[in-house]
């Protein structure tokens, strides 16, 4: 039977994943697949999620951009929508994941790099986010 192939989100320069490690059940490893994390995103945001390890020097950072409209009636309830969005995600990742998200960047919808069926092209963006190609809503 062939092993699951899945692409692995790292963190801090290992593979993260949710199955105790062979030999110690005191050493555990856990592997977060991308997909996992959107979903978790996505029930509390609805919109398109890209979970993302970014290279920084000889470890990588979880990354995730969400697409999200920017809904109220000024900048102010914006904002406010923003940070609760924000605190929110982030506090889901630390439960349900046991992750720390290094940038959590918001953009408008349409802005992620798609295939033409419609699935998040990840590569893609990763090299958008490095470039600073994302127009960031909460800026």
């Amino acid at each position: 039977m062939a092993a699951n192939r899945r692409p692995r989100v790292h963190f801090r320069g290992r593979d993260v994943h949710r199955r105790p490690h062979e030999g110690s059940a005191d050493r555990l490893r856990t592997h977060h697949y991308p997909e996992d994390i959107e979903s978790t995103v996505q029930e509390i945001t609805g919109g398109r999620v890209a979970a993302i390890s970014v290279p920084v020097g000889e470890t990588e950072k979880l990354v995730i951009i969400i697409e999200i409209k920017k809904r109220g009636d000024s900048d102010q309830e914006a904002q406010q929508k923003f940070n609760a969005v924000k605190n929110d995600v982030t506090a889901a990742m630390s439960k349900s994941h046991g992750l720390k998200v290094a940038d959590l960047v918001l953009v408008a919808p349409g802005s992620l790099p798609t295939t033409t069926s419609g699935k998040v092209r990840r590569a893609a963006s990763v090299e958008q986010y490095r470039k600073q190609g994302f127009a960031r809503l909460d800026a």
